[in-house]
């Protein structure tokens, strides 16, 4: 899932948001997970130390078992945990807990590889949103002067109406002087 989530946040960041209030969604979306993935290692590490805690302790019960004249003269708390679960599990029981024991040892090597994988990937994604927080910024700036400019061609336009309509009435009224010229002209012909 945290891959996942990095992959979406990913992508998110690979979209140039025309917008600046994507930015600030998206800074807030990052920040929040890698929050989420810093607790879940957390708590990632805390359940792998306590698993780790429990093969050590049935580890030196198993050695306790193969070197019973070699035990120390005073246990330590896991050793005396480890003997306490010698003496009321079989050996058949011993031999299963065992082989759970390695196959957690595995999962535990498998998820701190995943936590490695995942803090590279948020390494990544810092990464990511660094180089997309630049060019935020500059599509922010083109869209403030986009902005200005378009006001500017906006009074432009209205200016420009207006001396096309000066123009006009100007035309409208040599047109009218230049029939009335032709009509005097024409009358004092005809007559």
């Amino acid at each position: 899932m945290a891959k996942r989530g990095s992959d979406d946040l990913k992508r998110l960041s690979a979209l140039q948001a025309p917008i600046p209030k994507f930015k600030t969604s998206l800074q807030k979306t990052s920040h929040d997970f890698q929050l989420s993935l810093v607790a879940f290692q957390r708590a990632q590490q805390v359940s792998a130390e306590k698993q780790r805690t429990v093969v050590e302790g049935v580890k030196l019960a198993v050695e306790d078992e193969a070197a019973p004249d070699e035990r120390p003269s005073s246990p330590t708390p896991s050793q005396r945990q480890a003997q306490i679960l010698h003496t009321q599990l079989s050996p058949q029981e011993l031999a299963y807990q065992e082989s759970l024991i390695h196959e957690r040892e595995a999962e535990i090597q498998e998820i701190e590889t995943g936590i490695h994988e995942l803090s590279q990937i948020f390494r990544d994604l810092g990464t990511l949103v660094q180089e997309q927080g630049g060019m935020l910024d500059n599509i922010e700036s083109n869209i403030s002067s986009i902005a200005v400019d378009t006001a500017g061609a906006a009074e432009e336009l209205t200016t420009a109406h207006d001396y096309q309509r000066r123009a006009g009435r100007r035309a409208l009224c040599l047109m009218v002087v230049l029939v009335i010229v032709i009509a005097v002209v024409l009358l004092a012909i005809l007559s």
